[in-house]
């Protein structure tokens, strides 16, 4: 396993793409931890809002009950008084002085009713032979109007004692301009007494006498003060539907919520808070059955948005504390590799030294035996007296020892030791190799590393493009000088000359001349070495092709 990591870290791509990794496996689990956390967040939230919403709903349509209950019980208590009753049925029956006291009577008493019942706006009683008696000396009633009405002739017809009309189509009778109208109608019936229908002789089935109806008119604004000041976070409305989903009441304009609304209706629950989609946002409509009046259900319609804006809060702060802590673990990863990166990088130096510096004793013992060898051979010469073959076999041995001690002239035996292998290369496949060296400071402001990959690659294509020219005088040249503040590599090959429509392109990487990709990098490695050290690469054609590398002293 260390073997198999070490084998990986060697390489510089592998090693970024780790670090990638590392990075991707910080923030990853990071990233779905919060997004976790956001959807357990609003889901408990949404579900405490709920619970909320439910119980809000529930005390206020009690409250709503509780007072509705309140208003029947005075609106029934004043229609089945006998005594009120009597008055209004036999009120034709008694002469003027008597009907001026039940006048003042009936208007007392239904005003005391009304003041003591905040919910009552006004009290009238019509009796059944189409007479009106109100709390107020100008009652609210257009008389004609009213006794033309069909909700009245209905009323007058149905089974039923009491009927509660919301917004009646036919309300011209009302003298007001109501906007809103919540109307109580309660059917008024006189019972003979006892010891009167005795002494009458009047059957006990004869005793009930219709005396005519209360009309209540409901104060909306005391109603309204139920349930609008209701203590919801975020309402954005309620209403009050009737059982076919038609708004009652609203704060603002029909919502067009009436299928929904109607849904839970039709489901028969008494309460229920769901969670819906309206206008593209997610809101809470909550719906609950107002048991004092027959169809009627409270609803209301909560706004999502701060819940969630609340949570995105919360949740980004979160994230920021992930993010830096997440940030402080990758710089600390990134700063652990790149020392190690470091290492790995001088350990590769130092190994290529190592390397070079044994290839160059390999040589050296070779050459060394075969310097015997030579001497052996010119000596069978001198012997022979072949004194001229044997001067110009002395001269070839000079000329390749000048070749092998003119490495030491450059002063870095790493590339001494680069050249080296590069010319005996070139002389093994009968290529002329000509050199010109400065020595250069040990201390040289140029990545040995690099520079020696420089020269590799230049003179390695350099070699393979003679080797395959198939023209004869094959020649390298290879030179280090100074020039105007730079120190300047050159590597010179005269065959074959590099096609103009090409020169643009060769240091482009995967082009290649032979067309091989896998081996058209040669030079692209050439030119990004050269850049990263600051230096400048240049093609020269002239009598051959001139591959001249820069770099600055300094």
């Amino acid at each position: 396993m260390k073997i198999f990591l070490l084998s990986i870290m060697k390489d510089k791509k592998i090693r970024i793409r780790f670090l990638i990794l590392i990075i991707l496996l910080i923030y990853i689990p990071m990233i779905l931890n919060i997004f976790i956390n956001y959807k357990s967040t609003m889901s408990i939230i949404t579900k405490e809002r709920i619970e909320s919403s439910n119980q809000v709903l529930y005390k206020t349509t009690q409250s709503i009950d509780y007072n509705i209950d309140n208003l029947k019980k005075d609106i029934n208590e004043i229609a089945n008084d006998n005594g009120y009753n009597a008055s209004l049925y036999q009120y034709d029956k008694v002469e003027e002085k008597y009907q001026k006291r039940v006048d003042s009577y009936l208007q007392e008493k239904l005003n005391e009713v009304k003041n003591e019942n905040y919910f009552i706006d006004h009290l009238i009683y019509v009796t059944y032979n189409d007479k009106f008696f109100s709390n107020e000396e100008e009652h609210k009633i257009i008389e004609d109007e009213f006794l033309k009405s069909k909700v009245y002739r209905e009323f007058l017809k149905d089974e039923r004692d009491q009927i509660w009309i919301y917004n009646d189509d036919e309300t011209s009778y009302l003298k007001d301009d109501y906007e809103e109208s919540l109307i109580v109608f309660q059917k008024l019936n006189y019972m003979i007494p006892k010891a009167m229908a005795e002494k009458h002789n009047v059957q006990e089935k004869d005793r009930n006498f219709h005396a005519g109806i209360l009309v209540t008119i409901v104060n909306i604004d005391a109603l309204n003060s139920l349930y609008k000041d209701i203590l919801v976070n975020d309402i954005y409305d309620i209403s009050i539907f009737n059982d076919k989903g038609e708004v009652l009441f609203n704060n603002k304009e029909d919502l067009n919520l009436s299928s929904e609304v109607k849904d839970s209706i039709d489901k028969g629950i008494n309460i229920e808070t769901k969670e819906i989609d309206y206008n593209n946002k997610k809101v809470l409509l909550s719906i609950s059955k107002i048991e004092s009046i027959d169809g009627w259900y409270l609803s209301t319609i909560q706004s999502m948005d701060s819940i969630i804006g609340e949570t995105k809060e919360s949740l980004r702060e979160s994230f920021l504390m992930l993010g830096f802590v997440g940030l402080i673990i990758s710089l600390w990863i990134i700063l652990e590799l790149l020392v190690f990166s470091k290492l790995m990088t001088e350990k590769e130096v130092s190994n290529y030294r190592l390397e070079v510096t044994e290839d160059m004793n390999s040589k050296l013992r070779i050459y060394k035996h075969d310097f015997f060898n030579h001497l052996q051979i010119i000596q069978g010469l001198l012997e022979m007296k072949q004194s001229d073959k044997a001067l110009n076999y002395l001269q070839d041995v000079v000329k390749e020892g000048r070749l092998l001690t003119s490495r030491y002239k450059i002063g870095i035996p790493e590339i001494e030791a680069t050249i080296y292998s590069a010319i005996n290369k070139a002389k093994k496949v009968g290529i002329n190799v000509e050199i010109d060296f400065i020595e250069l400071p040990k201390n040289i402001n140029i990545n040995l590393y690099d520079l020696s990959k420089i020269l590799t690659n230049l003179l390695k294509n350099a070699v393979q493009a003679l080797e395959v020219s198939g023209f004869d005088n094959k020649v390298l040249k290879i030179e280090i000088y100074e020039s105007v503040g730079d120190y300047v590599f050159s590597v010179y090959n005269n065959k074959p000359i590099i096609k103009e429509e090409i020169r643009d392109n060769i240091f482009e990487k995967d082009f290649s001349t032979n067309g091989d990709k896998n081996r058209g990098l040669g030079l692209y490695i050439v030119k990004s070495l050269v850049e990263k050290n600051n230096g400048s690469l240049d093609l020269i054609i002239d009598d051959g092709n001139y591959f001249i590398v820069r770099f600055p002293k300094n």
